[in-house]
């Protein structure tokens, strides 16, 4: 068997790194597993929801709306140790549709919009358990447990009507931190590897300063992602899929007067679903996803909706590829 043939059964599992880099709060299952120095990944992801409010940062949840979501991400991610640690960067362009058959606030507003979203620009570097590696070190390297710090800010440059409820873009900044942690919970061989994944993240966002006539304030969200993932083949994996998502309270005032026009109460959701992935040839991969709300919780105001996603993701690295152009 040739090196190259070594090579890619162990790098299948990690080109999921940009593909499940999804445009809002959530990153997805083997989002944090680490990379070899160079490693490049482009991915384009189709996420279709319902739920009754905006996917662009869920501050107006309100039970009676039925929001269609149709959201299309293009990512890219590069590999690149950074003071002798795995360091991988993501940048992603999103564009979405929006539209809703529910009553909106004003009869003129319109109930279908489309555009490009807000972009945003990532890092994530390891602080323990994964060196920056070159490619042949990297595949025989036993990784156990890594601790990564991430750090992911939006710009507020995409669609965006003031005066009306639904928009593509947020016309709001927004940095997010995290904290994501690895554990193998078993050896560390493709076909065989069990993983228990935990990312806790906090987002702060700066002020909506022209929201249909108001200035929004508001807290910061905070989240927690776990996925438990299993191999099936060396090519394929299964993961269960549990999130929790505290949404900070918000506060409306009229840009004329400064006066509160409304005050909407802190909130959470519980998401369940799962993700199964394909390698369905030595670049390409598939993976498919699917999430529910439920709320365990007995609230007047509480997030309900689904969203289903399928990205196709190519990763690429020029040692394999050299070597493959060698051998044909």
């Amino acid at each position: 068997m040739t090196m190259l043939n070594r090579l890619l059964p162990a790098l299948a599992a990690v080109t999921i790194v940009a593909a499940n880099t999804a445009h809002a709060q959530l990153d997805g299952t083997r989002a944090y597993w680490t990379l070899p120095k160079n490693f490049n990944v482009m991915a384009v992801h189709s996420i279709t929801g319902t739920a009754n409010a905006t996917w662009v940062n869920l501050q107006h949840i309100q039970p009676t709306l039925d929001i269609e979501n149709q959201l299309y991400l293009l990512t890219f991610t590069r590999s690149q140790p950074t003071f002798g640690r795995s360091t991988w960067y993501t940048a992603a362009l999103p564009a979405g549709v929006i539209k809703t058959n529910s009553s909106l606030p004003v009869a003129t507003n319109d109930p279908f919009v489309h555009g490009v979203g807000d972009p945003s620009l990532s890092v994530t570097m390891n602080l323990f358990g994964a060196p920056g590696l070159m490619l042949r070190e990297f595949v025989r390297y036993d990784q156990r447990t890594t601790v990564s710090l991430g750090m992911k800010a939006s710009l507020p440059i995409g669609q965006y009507d003031a005066e009306e409820p639904l928009n593509v873009g947020s016309n709001q900044f927004k940095l997010r931190a995290s904290l994501p942690i690895v554990h193998s919970l078993g050896p560390w061989v493709p076909g065989s590897r069990t993983t228990l994944e935990v990312a806790p993240s906090l987002t702060w966002l700066a002020d909506n300063d022209d929201s249909q006539g108001n200035t929004v304030e508001q807290d910061p969200l905070t989240a927690v992602e776990t996925h438990l993932t299993r191999d099936i083949t060396r090519r394929a994996f299964l993961s269960l899929d549990y999130s929790y998502i505290r949404f900070g309270s918000s506060t409306a005032r009229d840009n004329t007067s400064g006066t509160v026009t409304q005050v909407t109460d802190a909130t959470s959701a519980h998401l369940l679903g799962g993700t199964v992935n394909f390698q369905i040839n030595d670049n390409l991969s598939l993976f498919l996803t699917h999430m529910q709300t439920f709320s365990p919780e007995d609230k007047p105001v509480v997030l309900e909706g689904a969203l289903s996603r399928v990205t196709l993701a190519w990763s690429w690295h020029r040692v394999i590829e050299r070597r493959r152009n060698l051998s044909e």
